[in-house]
Formats: C-alpha cells, structure tokens, sequence
C-alpha cells in the first residue's frame, strides 16, 4: 500500500500510519466546504496548516501529533459529525467556518483507500489514504452545518 504523505511518514521517529490501523469499507462523514473539488477538503490539517497545534506540544510528542494531522478526520455518522463540529464552534467562534467546512459529506472508503484507527467514543478516527483516492468524487454533501453560524 502506498500512502499518499509517504514521504512525511519517513521523516517521522514513529510508525506512521501506526501497526493497529486497519483497511475497512465503512460509510464514512466529514466535513466539506461548499465545493467538492475544493483542495482543503481532503487534505490533513498538517499540509492547510503545517504548523497547526504543534506548538504547544512537547518535543517527544511532535512526531506522533504529527502523523495524526496526516490523516484525514472522518466519522461514523453523520449526527456524530454534526455534534463534534458544534462543540468545536461553541468552544470558539464563526472562524472554523473558513478553516474547517460548511456541509458535512458522506461517502463510501474501501479496503483499497488506505487504513484506519477505530472510532473514538464520539464517532471520530483517523483514516491515512493511499496516493490516487479521489474523494471528491465519492463523497456527496447530505447537510449543511451553517445551522449554527450566528
């Protein structure tokens, strides 16, 4: 399987993406801006915004917070989508709007995209693609998350 930031995952002290990820074909949801074949809508919050949260963490964890902003956010359900982005929203203000979607997005991954960690008890993992996986093509807009913009 070749990952499509293969390149970044050697520059990293750690196993990335880590032994325990699996492939898995699931109905997965994420969040989109308006246009499908927006770039920033299937690209890991480490290449939007290389130096995003790092700063904050300490030098023996860079590598693996790291490999996490590698890998795209996807959730298990939709409502699962919906309630993260709202607590994300109440926690700041319309900004995460411009840096993190407007719709949520539902499409289907299979065994052959890339591989995943398992959902956490809100619904969230990370999924770490293979080169070539054209999401924008696979996933549709189902609803709009603007329902909270004040």
């Amino acid at each position: 399987m070749e990952f499509q930031y293969a390149e970044d995952f050697k520059k990293l002290s750690i196993l990335c993406p880590p032994a325990r990820y699996r492939p898995k074909k699931i109905t997965v949801f994420r969040w989109v801006f308006d246009q499908m074949d927006k770039e920033e809508n299937f690209l890991p919050p480490l290449k939007i915004n290389p130096n995003r949260r790092l700063k904050s963490i300490k030098k023996e964890d860079q590598d693996k917070e790291k490999c996490d902003l590698l890998a795209l956010s996807m959730f298990d359900s939709e409502i699962n989508a919906r309630n993260r982005f709202k607590e994300l929203l109440d926690g700041t203000d319309a900004r995460v709007f411009k840096t993190l979607g407007t719709n949520v997005a539902k499409g289907d991954i299979t065994e052959n995209d890339g591989v995943n960690s398992h959902p956490d008890s809100k619904g969230h993992f990370n999924h770490h693609s293979v080169s070539g996986c054209q999401f924008e093509k696979r996933f549709l807009i189902i609803s709009s998350l603007r329902v909270w913009n004040p």
